[in-house]
């Protein structure tokens, strides 16, 4: 006498184990899509912090600029709780009256580059541009 085989089990079975491994996966990847966005709203946040700093730093050199136009700085420059550097504060040709500042800020890896031009006399803007790199 033969042994009798029940397969109407395996069916079901394999099913089962099909259906688990794919809810696992849709699963772990809804889970790696959230974990991952919350970074990049970290580095916007970034941005958003380096964009002030660095705008915080051209608003420093102004100040310096309308109290002693001859006095200018390239180095470092600490605002608030950060520091941001100042590359240029360049006077453009004398026939065109303009200064250019350009500054630099980091915080964390997020770079923001900005460089202003104003009218030498009264420190009106001319133009105000972020840069992809000085």
């Amino acid at each position: 006498m033969e042994p009798k085989i029940y397969q109407q089990g395996y069916v079901a079975l394999i099913s089962a184990i099909i259906i688990s491994a794919v809810l696992i996966l849709i699963s772990v990847g809804a889970s790696a899509t959230g974990f991952f966005s919350r970074f990049n709203v970290l580095d916007g946040e970034y941005k958003e912090r380096g964009n002030q700093l660095a705008e915080a730093c051209v608003d420093s050199e102004l100040l310096r600029l309308a109290q002693n136009s001859g006095d200018t700085t390239t180095g470092n420059v600490s605002v608030g709780t950060g520091s941001c550097t100042v590359f240029a504060v360049l006077q453009n040709s004398p026939s065109a009256g303009e200064i250019t500042i350009k500054t630099k800020a980091v915080v964390q890896q997020s770079v923001t580059n900005i460089e202003v031009v104003v009218a030498a006399g009264s420190l009106n803007l001319i133009s105000w541009q972020e840069l992809p790199s000085l």
